[in-house]
């Protein structure tokens, strides 16, 4: 054979090692990146889900304060469905305390651990109507704070994603 053959095929080998270099490289740079997208997506389906959770139970608790301030009674019907929605606002709240402390960050993690705590120490109150304004400003101050550490932590990944550089997720 004469050298200019051999010369090619090393041009072709060359060329074609130096393809699967960046095949490679262009794969496990668009991986990370959907690994990236989808952590972060997570994170928000959990805050989203917990401040829905910690609004619901807002919303119930206030209806309930302004019940015993009017001194008006809902009917057992109205009672019970507030109860039952309640309930499963709490559960969600639950299942988002879980979820938070594999993805969220641990201030977020920590703040939800200790509403338990808060909720509880909210029912040490003269009466029912202190209570339940006590576990209203529980849930208040939990739903600015969450809102404020969810803005941080999406909002900075979000921006770093749009400015081509790593997120601290990858």
């Amino acid at each position: 054979m004469p050298p200019t053959i051999w010369i090619e095929i090393l041009k072709l080998a060359a060329q074609f090692s130096g393809a699967l270099v960046i095949a490679r490289l262009a794969v496990t740079w668009a991986l990370r990146r959907y690994k990236s997208e989808k952590l972060w997506e997570r994170r928000l389906g959990a805050y989203v889900d917990t401040l829905a959770a910690l609004g619901e139970m807002r919303l119930v608790v206030g209806r309930w304060h302004d019940e015993l301030i009017s001194a008006r009674q809902a009917n057992d019907e109205q009672s019970a469905a507030q109860l039952s929605r309640y309930q499963a606002a709490r559960r969600r709240l639950d299942e988002g305390v879980a979820t938070a402390a594999l993805l969220l960050p641990p201030s977020s993690a920590r703040l939800l651990t200790g509403l338990d705590r808060d909720i509880e120490r909210s029912r040490k109150g003269q009466d029912q109507v202190e209570d339940l304004d006590a576990q209203y400003g529980v849930l208040d101050r939990t739903i600015v704070e969450l809102t404020a550490q969810g803005r941080e932590e999406l909002g900075t990944e979000f921006r770093k994603r749009l400015e081509g550089g790593s997120s601290p997720t990858e």
